[in-house]
């Protein structure tokens, strides 16, 4: 950090060109910066929170898919046929309604 030592920055509530208000220690358009900067870590959490959820729940599908296709393959007969494909079709229909709810489509 020594290159920026030589430089004189002038930070003071002067230099900047809103006018200076009542009980704030800096000016305004620092608290909107600090805010939105604020806004941003949380947006970037959140949508990191969203993806570990994805992740989790597309694991969660393939096993679930993975052991009803076991079952069917062990039992097959026209009841877990059915079943199986009632479970493919629901699946379907949360993935398209789960999707379309971020904007996807």
């Amino acid at each position: 950090m020594g290159i920026f030592n030589s430089l004189f920055i002038e930070v003071a509530y002067e230099h900047y060109s809103e006018a200076p208000v009542a009980n704030l220690p800096m000016p305004f358009n620092v608290i909107i910066n600090m805010v939105s900067m604020l806004l941003g870590v949380y947006c970037y959490n959140l949508e990191n929170k969203i993806q570990e959820f994805e992740v989790a729940l597309d694991a969660h599908v393939v096993a679930a898919i993975k052991e009803a296709l076991c079952t069917h393959k062990q039992n097959s007969n026209i009841s877990t046929a059915t079943y199986l494909a009632l479970g493919l079709v629901s699946f379907l229909g949360f993935e398209v309604l789960y999707s379309g709810s971020f904007g996807f489509f």
